[in-house]
């Protein structure tokens, strides 16, 4: 069963900064990441390749959360999410293999 793709507005702000405008070849390569976070098993997340990176909480008391990082072939671009069995969280999009802040 497919994931439900939740794209967080910092994730859109730095997709766009880093070119991901519709109808651009940077888009359609990122969109294919997407695809392939959406339709992943349960064992297929994170993959082998991805980056793992703990983002700090939002608010005192809360704890650290794991994310990850995949590379957008043939990009300097990587796509950092997060996921549970139901949905794939995007949280942000950087330049480089660190992740957002």
């Amino acid at each position: 069963m497919p994931r439900l793709l939740r794209l967080t507005p910092a994730y859109l702000s730095s997709a766009r900064q880093l070119g991901g405008r519709a109808g651009t070849a940077t888009s359609r390569d990122i969109l294919c990441v997407l695809r392939a976070l959406e339709g992943s098993g349960e064992l297929e997340i994170p993959g082998p390749d991805d980056l793992i990176a703990l983002r700090s909480p939002r608010d005192a008391g809360e704890p650290h959360t794991a994310i990850y990082g995949r590379r957008v072939p043939g990009r300097s671009v990587w796509v950092w999410y997060r996921a549970t069995r139901s949905f794939v969280e995007l949280v942000g999009a950087t330049g480089a293999p660190t992740p957002p802040t």
